[in-house]
This record gives structure tokens, sequence and C-alpha cells, in this order.
């Protein structure tokens, strides 16, 4: 059977009404009606399926009531989805119905792709549906919709539909005066409720005066039974002497001329208690309305405890609305409920901006799960005191608070709310970390004297902590801006700002805030970098604009590094991808990272200066290179203790002098520029004495001269001098030691000794005792001369002596003089373990 398939003419529509008009008759609901009327009119207009929906007073969405079927058990289904869903105005097929406020319908409801329950209506069958509006007519009058469904048919004709809608019209007068009956049902037994229930007393009182009516609450604050004051005078009964004359004049003069003082208004007066002592009250006092002769109301509640809690209650509220601590409250769903002005503040929310919206937009979102963890423990009967988190402001930027969170509970102890007590704690957690961080960073700043390293140290100090992109631009000599360093957290953003950087420098003269910052040695703080004029302002190309995009900036802080009289650069914070914001506070900590961090740069620029002329001059002291006499095979090394440190006084050299080699070894003591004079003084007048003079002892025996001849102050020298005539097998070598460690013989065969002693130091006495030893080396031997660095190397735990050194050579004979320097170098290196505790001089000569 399907739509239009039958016919039955006016006398089956007319028992089709009465039928519906009987069912609405018996019903005392629409649950209870919506069965039988669709049963009625599907089976009587031939449709296979029916079902009725409801918008309920005050509601949004449409409700499922009832469902109807010609064949029960095959749209299982169909009514399944129905009973779940619920259609807003304009959702298919009900809510465009009540939209339009006319009957809709569909010929193939499987061409309707937003049709919520098209695979259960393909799966019954159904192809034609129909929603009737109830009532048909303005869309916000609808109180219902029917909808039917067929498995075959065509469009309802004219009258069926103009039925339908005449079927509608009687279910829509049921709904209107069942919810009128309803309200009033609902109005009388709220009025009953509220007369017995009310915390105010409530008294009736008729046009003789006397007492009608009395609630529980009056017998309460009263102290008198109702049935012990019905029909008594009310003036007899609540009010002082000394006023009762003023009642009884006010009734009569009300009911000769129909006004009266204080009807209407709220008054405080003094009602009397049963016991003689008086109550302060306030009254209200209304006439019935339509009653002839009058009846009056009057509503008195107790307000000697509602004195006492409103002049509290002023206190409080005066607290909480000068306080600058953040005071709101919020439900057991997390809505915010109240708001002082001191969370206007510290949120930057208007109350009414804030009040009816959950509290977790405040929240971060790795920050979520607290809102519910406080929650349940208030609901566990907990307060929670000292809890400290972080929130977000109304323009997303992220700061500390402190929360004390207590329950609000209503007279029976049941959890209705909680109220939250915040106080922003950004500067004391600012300067907590800050003085944690500056400490950290001041160790790291100090741990590398080389500029690169610094200058990388310093950018990444600040990342994560501090930012999560850091850059620092450095100023020029000539005063541009050069180039930059930066570090992030994800590592690939600071190198493409790098590469940025230098494709695109920034003009010193723009408007940039580095450049703005270099000019004026002022700071700057840029909460957002997303603003349209900040982005044109920072932005140097195209592609530096869609890396600010895509790198996420947020906000900036920019500071001058400022060192000795110059500035250096300037170096910039940036929070990207992130809810932080730099405030103005923040300065004053980054100043000060600036400027310890702008004084390590330059210290290390320093040091690199200083060692880039000690280096030279050192280079200039001694011998770029040694020359080789023939039968001779030469070696040499240097190690200063420290590189960057001041000149060393350790020196090596070789020359020629009357037919023979002289090889020197000298250690001078102290260094700086002092000691470099000394040990150009020593090396200098070695080779001149030398070249006049054959015996290495006589050499430095004038050089001792020479030495105290010169204002040293406390300085002195040691030396040793080899001279060798290299022409003879084996060779006579003449040694000459002035307080210098004893050179070391290496043999050919393996065999390894210490020569001579160390005799007087230079430049300190006239007499001196310079031991002379004669060594002879064949080919292969080798003489291995060596400052007191190499000795020295491992004190104070462990100080060589020439004898232990040569026993760590032996057993290297017939290797190259340059195998036997590494050797030396290699166990003064094993021996200090770290940095060398001095320099090292090492040179060795071997017969070949």
């Amino acid at each position: 059977m399907g739509v239009n398939a039958i016919g039955g003419g006016a006398a089956l529509h007319l028992a089709t009404q009465q039928r519906v008009a009987r069912e609405l008759v018996r019903a005392t609901s629409l649950q209870e009606a919506g069965p039988g009327i669709l049963a009625a009119i599907g089976e009587a207009l031939g449709w296979d399926l029916a079902g009725l929906w409801e918008l309920p007073p005050g509601d949004d969405a449409l409700r499922w009531v009832a469902g109807w079927e010609a064949r029960p058990g095959e749209a299982e289904e169909f009514w399944r989805l129905s009973r779940e869903l619920r259609f807003r105005r304009g959702q298919p097929l009900p809510g465009r119905a009540w939209d339009t406020g006319e009957p809709m319908w569909r010929l193939d409801l499987g061409g309707d792709p937003h049709f919520p329950r098209l695979e259960a209506a393909a799966a019954a069958g159904l192809r034609v549906g129909l929603a009737i509006p109830v009532p048909i007519g303005a869309p916000d009058d609808v109180l219902a919709v029917m909808e039917f469904f067929a498995r075959h048919g065509e469009a309802p004709e004219l009258a069926m539909r103009e039925l339908l809608a005449g079927f509608g019209d009687q279910l829509a007068q049921f709904l209107v005066r069942q919810r009128a009956e309803e309200a009033v049902r609902r109005s009388e037994a709220l009025k009953t409720a509220i007369l017995h229930s009310s915390l105010d007393c409530v008294v009736t009182m008729d046009h003789h005066g006397r007492i009608a009516e009395w609630n529980l609450a009056a017998e309460a604050t009263f102290g008198r039974r109702r049935e012990d004051v019905l029909g008594r005078e009310l003036a007899e009964v609540l009010i002082p002497p000394r006023l009762r004359d003023r009642h009884r004049d006010g009734l009569r003069r009300y009911l000769e001329t129909g006004e009266g003082a204080i009807l209407g208004r709220r008054v405080e007066l003094a009602a009397l208690h049963a016991d003689g002592h008086e109550i302060p009250i306030e009254l209200t006092v209304v006439p019935l309305p339509g009653s002839n002769p009058p009846t009056f109301t009057g509503f008195l509640r107790d307000i000697e405890e509602r004195r006492r809690a409103e002049e509290a209650n002023r206190r409080l509220a005066a607290i909480v609305q000068t306080t600058d601590d953040a005071v709101g409250s919020m439900d057991l769903e997390g809505r915010v409920t109240s708001w002082n002005p001191g969370a206007e503040r510290m949120y930057g929310y208007r109350a009414d901006e804030i009040v009816g919206h959950s509290m977790r937009k405040l929240v971060p979102e790795d920050r979520q799960d607290e809102t519910s963890y406080l929650i349940e423990t208030l609901q566990r009967g907990h307060s929670v005191e000292g809890f400290e988190t972080e929130r977000i402001r109304a323009d997303g930027a992220r700061f500390s608070v402190l929360l004390t969170l207590n329950p609000i509970t209503d007279a029976t102890g049941a959890l209705t709310g909680i109220s939250v007590v915040g106080r922003d704690i950004t500067e004391r957690r600012r300067a907590e970390a800050a003085k944690e961080f500056l400490a950290a960073a001041s160790a790291a700043l100090d741990a590398s004297l080389d500029p690169e390293q610094t200058l990388r140290t310093i950018v990444r100090t600040a990342v994560p902590e501090l930012a999560e992109l850091c850059i620092i631009d450095l100023l020029e000599e000539d005063g541009s801006i050069g180039r930059a360093a930066a570090a992030a957290s994800r590592p690939e953003l600071a190198a493409e700002l790098e590469e940025l950087r230098a494709r695109f420098p920034l003009d010193p003269a723009g408007a940039h805030p580095v450049a703005q910052v270099l000019r004026t040695g002022e700071p700057m703080v840029l909460r957002d970098l997303s603003a349209p004029d900040v982005v044109e302002q920072v932005a140097q190309s195209d592609e530096h604009r869609a890396f600010m995009l895509r790198a996420g900036y947020r906000s900036a802080a920019v500071v001058a590094m400022w060192a000795r009289g110059r500035t250096l650069g300037a170096i910039s914070f940036l929070h990207v991808d992130s809810d932080r914001r730099y405030d103005p506070a923040d300065l004053a900590f980054l100043q000060d990272l600036g400027a310890r961090a702008a004084m390590a740069l330059d210290n290390a620029r320093l040091y690199a200066e200083r060692s880039h002329i000690a280096g030279t001059l050192q280079r200039g002291l001694l011998p770029s290179a040694l020359p080789e006499p023939p039968g001779v095979e030469v070696a040499w090394a240097y190690h200063p203790a420290r590189e960057g440190m001041e000149v060393g006084g350790d020196f090596y050299d070789a020359f020629e002098a009357a037919g023979a080699w002289v090889f020197a070894v000298g250690d001078v003591c102290g260094k700086g520029a002092e000691a470099a004079a000394l040990t150009s003084l020593l090396r200098y007048s070695v080779r001149a004495f030398a070249l006049e003079h054959a015996c290495p002892g006589q050499v430095l025996e004038l050089v001792n001269g020479a030495m105290l001849r010169e204002d040293l102050g406390e300085r002195f020298a040691t030396a040793v001098l080899a001279r060798l005539d290299p022409s003879q097998r084996p060779a006579r070598v003449g040694l000459a030691v002035a307080g210098h460690p004893t050179p070391i013989v290496v043999r050919a065969s393996g065999e390894a000794v210490a020569t001579a002693g160390r005799g007087t130091l230079l430049g300190v006495t006239e007499e001196v005792a310079i031991p002379a030893v004669e060594v002879f080396l064949d080919t292969g031997d080798c003489l291995v001369l060596y400052t007191d660095g190499v000795l020295d190397a491992g004190a104070p735990q462990r100080i060589l002596t020439p004898e232990e050194l040569a026993a760590d050579l032996a057993g290297a004979g017939a290797q190259a003089a340059g195998a036997l320097v590494d050797r030396v170098i290699a166990t003064t290196t094993a021996l200090a373990d770290g940095p060398l505790r001095d320099d090292v001089a090492v040179l060795a000569l071997r017969l070949v």
C-alpha cells in the first residue's frame, strides 16, 4: 500500500478525525497520545511508517516521541536511529518542515545524501517521505512535526496535504492546551511548595485585620503555632504595642481610600515574638489581586542574622573588589560563576567576557589535566593551597600563578562550586629562574675563551629556557651589522635564519628592532610578532616573512651587548610556536644576561687578540726552522703551557760557529714581556759569545755576566749548550749545563743515559759553577736536550728525574730524531693528564 493508493472519501476522513480526537481526549500527554494518532492517520491514508517529533519548550532541537509501522518489525534499525537523533532547524526531513513552517516531502529519499537515516530507510524499502509541521504557519509557532513514509507512491495530493494539516491543527490545539494545563499545575504546586517551604514568613490578613494564613517559617520565627493564631487580630499577635494604633489606622485608611503607605514596598520594622522580645524584620505587604473584600499577604523575614551577614559580606566584598589577587568561582562543570577586578587585571578578561565560560580556556593545552584533578580533589572534601602552575591571559601569553581553591557548599554540606584565588607569581618565578639561570649561564660562558665557541655558547644557553630561538647580530668596526649566530629548539630554524641574515643583512639605519637597539642602546619588547605592522617592521624580505610565518613567531625581546665602552652587537630572544610572551619586566634580567654575554664575548675577543700577539712574539723569539749540519739529523718541538697564554721563556736554537755547530736550549723564569726580553737577550748573547769562544762553559759564563749587567729584578734563566763537530766519527760533543735538566744520550744500541749535573742558574750570582762534559756520538747515536717542563709535567704528584726519562727512552736506538722528540712529548702529555703546567721545548741531534 502506498501514498494516494486508497480513497475512502469524506466518511473515512471524518472517522479518522474522530479517532484522532478520541485519542487526544483520552491522553494526558503527547507521549501517550502519539502512537494512537499516528496509527489512525497512517492506516487511513495508506502510509507504511509514521513518526512524531516534539519541540520541548525552550529547546533548540526536535526530539523523538513515538512511531508507528503498518507491518511491525520491518524497520527496527530505522526506529533505533530515530530515537537517537535530534533534529535542528533546517536538517532533513523534520527540521526543514520546522524551518519553513510548511509541509516538506521527498519522492526519492535515496536522492538526498544529507538524509541522516538514509541507509536504514533504504534497508526498510522506504522511498517517499512527508513532514508536516504542527501547526502549519510561522516557523516560530511550530510545536511538533509529524513525518510519514511509504515504500512507493507519488507526491501527496493537495487534498491529502490539507487533511494532514487539519490533523496537525488538532494536535497543535492539544499541545497548547496540555502545556497550558501543565503550567497551571506547576504554578499551583509551586505556590503551595513556596508557601510551606519558604524560608520567609508568609502571613495573610483579611480586611478585618485577622490572620487567615500562617506558614511554617512564621511558626519558627515568631514562636506561635498556626492553629493558635488563625482568626486572631494580627496587631495583637505580631505588632509591638507602641505600633498597633498606627497599623490599625493604616488598614482603615486603605479600606476607605484604597491607598496604603507601605503596600508594595519593602520596609524594615520590629515584630513581636511569642516570648515578648522584638525581632527586626523586613516586611512586604501586597493586596491579593481580585479579592473583595480585600485580603493582604505579608512577607516577613527575620533580618537580624542577615544584617550581621550583610555587614560581613560588605567587608568581604570590599576586600575582594580591592585586592590585587584574582578571586573567582566556578561550578562543578568548570564554568566561571564570578570574577573580581583583580581577576580582570590578571587574566585580561572582563567579567562579562568570562562568566559562563569554561575555566579551561585559561589553562594551557599541556596542563588541561590539572582542572579535572583539582575538581576531583575538592569533591573529595579537600582544599588545595599553594598550587603553582601556569595559565593563559586573554592575549594568549602564558604566566605563572599560585592558586588556592576551596569548596563552596550549600546548607547541607553538598559541594556546589569552587572558589579560586590566584596570585600572579611570574615576577617571583622569573627572579628565581633568573638567579639559577645566570649562575649556570655564567659558568657556561666562562668555559671557553674561543670567540666562535663563546658566541655559540651564548645562543645555545638561552634555548629553550629563555627562548625557542636566539640570535646574536654582531656590530662591525665600520658600523655595519655583520655576521649572525643562532640557536633554536629546532636546529633547522637556526641554520635557516643565519642563512637569511647572510643573504639579507640588516640595515643599521633601518626599522628592524635589532637596528634600533644598536642605534639607541635601549632594549625592546615586541609582545605580538604576528601583528601585520610588526611583521612589516621585522621582515627583511619575502623569504624572511615566509620564514617568520613558518617558524611561528610570537614574541621577541632585543637587548644590546655592551662591554668596555663599546657595543658588540645585539642579542634577540624569540618565542616561536609558543604561548609564552615577553614582558617589559623581562628586560632587566635579559639585559643582565646580555651584559654578561657581551663581557664573555669581549673577553674571548681580547684573549684571541692577545693570543695572536703572543703567538707572533713567540714565533719571533724562536727560529722558524733549524739548520741541519752535514751528517746530523735535527728535530725539535715547542708546546706552550696553554693556548693563548702570555709569551713563554723556553727557547731553542742551532747555528754554525768557528767550524762547529752549536745547539742551545734554555728556559727563562716567568712569562710575558719581561720574560720575552730576557729570552731575546739570552738567545742572542749565546750566539754572539759562541762566535768568539769555542768552550760552551765559557760562553754561558759570559752570558751570566751580561744578564747581571741588566736590571732583571728577580729573574733568572737556565740553559744547556752543545758544541758538535760532525766531521769526525765518533764526533766529540762539548756540553755545558747552567741550572738546566741534564741532556740524555740515546745510543744506536738502545742504551740511554743522563750525561751531566745541572750547574748554577744564570743571572743570580757572579760566581757560577757550570759543569763541562764531553760525550762522543757515533753514527746512529742521538743527543736529546729539553726544558724542565718535561720533568715537571706531572707535578706535584710526580716529578720525573732525568734518569727516569732516560729509562723511558731506552730501547729507542736507531730511531729517527723526530721519533725521539715525539716520544718525549708523549711522555710529557701522559704525565700532565690535562693542560701543561709549563712550556716544553725539546731538541734532538742524531748522527747519520
